[in-house]
């Protein structure tokens, strides 16, 4: 599976924010004119970031609630803009820094969800010692696929269980 980009998030994020399901600047433009204020900055990031610069100013010009946004456009390039918001620059309105760490979340998320798995493992490995549980009962009690569960449990592998299985398997050891 292909990394989430920064653009692609943009993307969907400003759909998602305007309800507009179309990567039209014009229409995603003339969605935030009718009060979704919120989707601006997010807005202002794909324009940049998917190469639209130019149209993105010839489209909004003349409108009042973009004009911050265009003399952010003239104050950084693109590799400029790239840096600050990773190294959430003071420079920068905090809700341009919002949609990066927004992104973050969203691109992080696997990475998160594993991090936590293997805490739980290492807590499921010592209720399953204390309480005498073996794989094949834990597996079988739950329904799990048994190679899945044999791999998270005896190997530690947290991309084989869903964060959710890892938590059906905690509860279940915490209450026997």
């Amino acid at each position: 599976m292909r990394a989430l980009s920064f653009t692609g998030f943009l993307s969907r994020y400003v759909q998602e924010l305007l309800n507009v399901p179309s990567s039209n600047l014009r229409k995603l433009v003339a969605a935030t004119l009718d009060g979704s204020s919120r989707a601006i900055e997010p807005l202002v990031l794909y324009a940049i970031f998917s190469d639209r610069r130019k149209l993105f100013k010839k489209i909004v010009q003349d409108v009042p609630a973009f004009q911050e946004a265009l003399s952010l456009m003239e104050r950084f390039t693109d590799d400029e803009l790239a840096k600050a918001l990773e190294s959430k620059c003071c420079e920068l309105p905090t809700n341009y820094l919002k949609c990066y760490e927004a992104y973050c979340s969203v691109r992080d998320k696997k990475r998160t969800e594993n991090y936590i798995k293997t805490l739980m493992h290492k807590k499921i490995v010592k209720l399953q010692t204390v309480r005498g549980v073996s794989n094949y009962h834990l597996y079988s009690r739950l329904e799990l696929n048994p190679g899945n569960a044999n791999a998270f449990l005896t190997h530690g592998d947290p991309t084989k269980l869903s964060l959710e299985n890892a938590r059906r398997i905690r509860d279940y050891l915490e209450a026997a």
